[in-house]
Parts: C-alpha cells; structure tokens; sequence
C-alpha cells in the first residue's frame, strides 16, 4: 500500500521552492534592498525579504532529516543505488544545461569540456546543491546511526553549540569590532556544523524529538524570535553598507537562518497537525510538492535560458506593481511554469526520473 504523504512536507517544499527562485532575481528582489540608503523603510523592508528567502536550502535539508534519518540505515546495495540515480539525474540535467549553453555560444561543442565542468564544479550554478545532496545521501547510514543514537539532550547540546559559535559569536565580533578580531578558527567544530550535517539533524530532531512540545503559543514565540532575528540581520547588513559603501552586502544574511528555517519548519508542521484542509487544497498541495525537484531543475532554464529577469519590468508596467510585486508575481509564473512542464515529463516514458529524483 502506498504510503499518503505528509502535507506539512509538501508545504515546505513549495515554499522552499518558491525562495530559491526568489533568490536568483538579483537586482530586481533579493537584491533590490541595496538600490536604497540604510534604513531607508524599504531597505529595511525588501532586506527583511532578502534575509528571510535563505532559510530555502536549510529547509530542503531539514526535510530530507525529518523523512531519512529516523529510519534503519538499508544495505549499502542499495545505498548504492540511490546514489546512483541521483547521480543519473545530476549528468542528465547538467548535459541539457551544457547543451544550452552550446546553443547560445556560451561554451564551446566539446565533450571534454562538459566533463570538465561536471567534475570541476557543474553546468548550473544552482546546482551546487545536487553535488551536496549527492555527498548527504553517501554518508546517509552514519547519519542515520549518528541521529538516532543521540539523546535529547545531545542534541539540544549539539545545536547550543552551533548558535553559540555560528550565530552569538559572529554577532558579538561585528558589534564590538566590526569582525576586524575573529575567533580563532581551530576552536570552532566547524566540521560538525555543515549545513548537510546541522540541518538534516535539526529536521530528525523537531520532527522526531521534539513535535509534541510545539503549542501554538511557543510556536508564535519561535516566530516572533525569528522577526526579531532577522531584523538584527537587517541591522546589522546596514551598518555594513553604511561602513563600507557596499551596497551589496550579504555577510550577515545567514547568521540566524537556523532559526528561520526552524520557524518555518515548525510553522508548516504546526499548522497542519491541527487543522484538515479541504480535499482541492490537499490536492493542489500534494501536485506542486511532488513537482518541487522538477521546478528547482527548471527554474534557471525559465528564468536566464529562455527568459530574462527583466519579465519582472514587464509585469510592473502591465499590472502597476511595484518593483517587489512585481518580481514576487515573477517568481510565482516561474514556479507555475517549471510545474507544467515537471508534469508534461512525468507522463512521457522513461523521463519521469528526471523530476522525481
């Protein structure tokens, strides 16, 4: 019997999709903060929205903990496979992305070249999470065996030290010194803080440790920590350009994302453990969640291979948005697009790997 997804997993992934795309629109949204002063009400506004997007790749990692890490580690033949076939898919989207480019004259028609680029880095710069997720699934049963062997109490240790050392320490140093003394490196268990570590982790743990604990009143108390957090990020990215005239700044954009995609995480599953939506909405949830992988292959083709950022004029003019609106309506088109055509290959024979992973 085929086992029902879980809905509040199919949220998160929608949403985590959606901010990847946000992600990539530059200038015209994760960016857009930068084309106004410090403390402007829209730099604190559209830099609340830039800091807010990062929590997409901890998020897919934390699902990936919450639905792998509590199971029995399988044989290692069949690891193998899994490994296999991600790696299937990763070739397979890299050639077409290549082949793209080729057309277009960006890389030269050589065979040497695309293994070059598949081994050295890859053919799509957001792709660098298909090599980590790829290097999560090999270590998966020490994951596996590492999670569950831990008590509650470990982990809460495991993840004081992480904020301690990667959120309060950073903090502290820009603050006290604008980061010219930083900790020296070698004290840090940095190892232990990798984001295919950490994440997948904290995804076993509030998932499998800790889901009872959450009422809606500490679930709005993680929330309202999570605002205030990434409002110190907001600061704290204004006082950088403000010191040093780069508009550009994103230093502090990660500091707290820990606890955004917790909230996030909590948030989707809080909600869905006390409320049944309605059968066209759970419908609806379970098709674009399903799609989510296919979506995150296609949105660069959509967005910089067939289109450009600057639809995100096109919509400001048609629709009277402004500049946020509008690449946020942008955004939602290339999620619906990458979700057509996730379905169209699904339905065609021997394609169907390509967005299911």
């Amino acid at each position: 019997m085929k086992q029902e997804k879980d809905l509040d997993i199919e949220l998160m992934r929608i949403l985590a999709v959606f901010f990847v795309i946000f992600n990539h629109t530059q200038k015209y949204g994760f960016q857009l903060f930068s084309a106004y002063w410090p403390f402007d009400v829209r730099f604190v506004i559209y830099g609340f929205l830039s800091v807010f997007c990062k929590f997409s790749v901890p998020l897919f990692y934390m699902i990936f903990g919450a639905l792998m890490l509590n199971r029995q580690p399988e044989p290692y033949a069949k690891l193998l496979r899994r490994v296999g076939k991600m790696a299937a898919l990763v070739f397979c989207w890299s050639a077409f992305y290549f082949a793209v480019d080729v057309k277009s004259g960006e890389e030269p028609p050589s065979l040497s070249v695309f293994f070059l680029r598949l081994y050295e880095s890859d053919c799509n710069f957001s792709f660098w999470y298909l090599y980590s997720y790829l290097a999560l699934l090999m270590t998966l049963p020490l994951l596996q065996k590492f999670a569950q062997g831990l008590s509650d109490r470990d982990f809460c240790y495991l993840f004081g030290l992480f904020f301690l050392f990667s959120c309060l320490i950073p903090t502290g140093e820009f603050f006290l010194g604008q980061g010219r003394h930083t900790l020296n490196p070698r004290l840090s268990p940095d190892w232990l803080f990798t984001g295919t570590v950490i994440y997948p982790m904290l995804g076993y743990f509030l998932r499998h440790r800790l889901r009872n604990f959450w009422t809606g009143k500490r679930v709005a108390l993680l929330w309202l920590c999570d605002v205030g957090l990434i409002l110190l990020s907001v600061l704290m990215t204004g006082l950088r350009v403000w010191q040093t005239g780069d508009t550009l700044a994103q230093a502090f954009h990660n500091t707290f994302v820990c606890v955004n995609a917790a909230a996030v995480f909590v948030g989707c599953q809080h909600l869905f453990d006390r409320a049944v939506p309605p059968r066209w909405a759970k419908n609806i949830l379970l098709s674009l969640g399903s799609s989510s992988l296919g979506i995150y292959l296609l949105h660069i083709f959509f967005m910089f291979k067939i289109g450009t950022l600057e639809n995100c004029f096109w919509l400001y003019r048609l629709c009277r948005l402004n500049g946020m609106l509008s690449t946020l309506a942008y955004c939602l088109a290339v999620l619906l697009m990458g979700y057509g055509a996730a379905q169209i290959l699904r339905k065609i024979p021997g394609l169907k790997f390509l967005v299911r992973g």
